[in-house]
């Protein structure tokens, strides 16, 4: 993955061990900090999509880390360079670019940094999961939440992890994620949580085969969910907000959508979108081609570009210039 673009986001620098401590305290969560060798010379970039937080964190030396457990979010740690040894109730992982460690909010671990160990980590808010497990697996969730620690990236899978990465970190190169449609938040929230979810095996997996049981109910379920998307098609709704408004569990929606409309719900608002980004082109309101998109909750221009000519023959400057 390339992080060149969170490099240019906050960054903060120091030598100094304790110094660091306090600030890294700050950003995640309070932490025991043992230094293992000498070159202590540490560097933490921070950005933010919506409520998910991105951070690159180094620190130039063998560190040893223990902060207990997380508490109220999960970490995905994914070193990019090096190699960490991580110790927790399931045994010890060692994480490494193939292989990334998923740190739920309630696991006690702790932690060593080999010195060249550059790790981009992810951090989902523990309310976020939860609510997600449930809508997504069907589940109350009584207990917490506990993953398989490691993570293979090489699987396809894993693959699709990094990808998901590489979406998050290329929207990181707009700019000013904040200026981002919340449509676009929206969207990115959910797609890296559902992925957690539906492909990272964990205690509520199981639930995932009793969601689907409701296919007698498929073609109401797919008209509601239709229904609220034309209705909510400007709002940022998300694939869960679908689902509870359709009666049924997000996987049984989105197995009703691909038996009944050969697509996912998802692909059927972005559909729905683009047909409202091309009748504001046509209308030719005095907007540009980009304050559209954005309007419409797309935050590439390059792949609305691509997706709006697949769909109606032409790019969308040709489409205002008429």
């Amino acid at each position: 993955m390339d992080l060149g673009t969170l490099n240019h986001s906050a960054a903060f620098r120091s030598k100094d061990a304790q110094e660091m401590h306090r600030y890294v305290a700050g950003q995640l969560t309070d932490h025991r900090l043992d230094l293992c060798s000498g070159g202590f010379s540490a560097v933490m970039h921070h950005a933010a999509i919506g409520s998910l937080g991105l951070h690159q964190l180094e620190y130039g030396a063998t560190v040893t880390i223990d902060p207990g457990s997380l508490d109220e979010f999960l970490l995905v740690q994914m070193p990019q360079s090096g190699f960490g040894r991580v110790f927790h109730s399931q045994g010890e992982t060692i994480v490494s670019r193939d292989i990334a460690g998923v740190i739920a909010p309630t696991a006690p671990f702790r932690i060593r940094w080999e010195r060249d160990c550059r790790q981009l980590l992810l951090k989902i808010p523990r309310r976020k999961l939860e609510q997600a497990c449930t809508t997504y697996m069907g589940a109350t969730v009584r207990d917490p939440i506990e993953f398989q620690f490691d993570m293979d990236l090489r699987t396809p899978a894993g693959q699709n992890w990094r990808h998901l990465m590489e979406y998050l970190l290329n929207t990181l190169a707009l700019g000013d994620t904040q200026r981002l449609s919340p449509l676009a938040h929206a969207h990115m929230e959910e797609m890296v949580v559902a992925h957690l979810l539906t492909h990272q095996p964990h205690n509520y997996s199981h639930h995932a085969d009793h969601a689907a049981d409701a296919r007698g109910v498929a073609p109401r379920c797919v008209k509601r969910a239709e229904d609220y998307m034309v209705e909510h098609v400007s709002d940022p709704i998300s694939l869960s907000d679908i689902a509870e408004h359709a009666g049924v569990k997000v996987r049984t929606l989105c197995q009703s959508f691909q038996r009944f409309r050969q697509t996912s719900p998802m692909s059927a608002l972005r559909d729905l979108r683009l047909e409202g980004a091309h009748k504001d082109l046509v209308a030719g309101a005095g907007e540009s081609v980009t304050d559209i998109a954005y309007h419409w909750g797309f935050n590439h221009l390059g792949r609305f570009s691509l997706m709006y000519k697949a769909r109606f023959g032409e790019r969308p400057h040709e489409t205002l210039r008429r």
